[in-house]
């Protein structure tokens, strides 16, 4: 079936295309260890400037349920508010100097394995991930779009 019969391309309009242009990114370099730890997309770029919040590019409130703030960002939030403001994630580049193992939304789903040096792209919608290290500490970076 091609674009124009499938309902992607309407009025002149590649809809398809149009929606894997983000308006809200960030970027995160977390060191992990065996102490699983997490990130919630955006919660820097607000940090850095607070006037990026806007729910017209997709910004809103999130719920996360962590007692603790990311232990990496202990020293600048010593206290996390159980509401803070975030985008959903769409597109995300991780890249580790060491292997480490993600995971999605929640503390204990299924892992990843992210291997060292080599780049990795999700296209998987979330709201917050997880990092712990494999069997070496390490730092992995993040480049995010939602």
């Amino acid at each position: 079936m091609s674009k124009e019969t499938s309902g992607e391309i309407e009025g002149g309009i590649d809809y398809a295309r149009l929606k894997r242009h983000y308006l809200a990114d960030d970027y995160v370099a977390i060191p992990f260890t065996v102490n699983q730890d997490y990130y919630i997309p955006g919660l820097l770029a607000f940090l850095s400037d607070p006037n990026v919040f806007d729910i017209n590019s997709g910004w809103g409130l999130f719920t996360h349920g962590q007692a603790a703030p990311p232990a990496f960002l202990a020293f600048v939030i010593p206290v996390m508010p159980p509401v803070v403001p975030a985008f959903e994630a769409k597109d995300i580049t991780f890249l580790a100097n060491q292997d480490c193992l993600l995971r999605f939304e929640g503390a204990v789903r299924r892992q990843h394995f992210l291997p060292s040096h080599r780049p990795m792209n999700y296209h998987r919608r979330h709201a917050m991930f997880f990092v712990v290290r494999n069997a070496v500490d390490g730092t992995v970076e993040a480049w995010i779009e939602g």
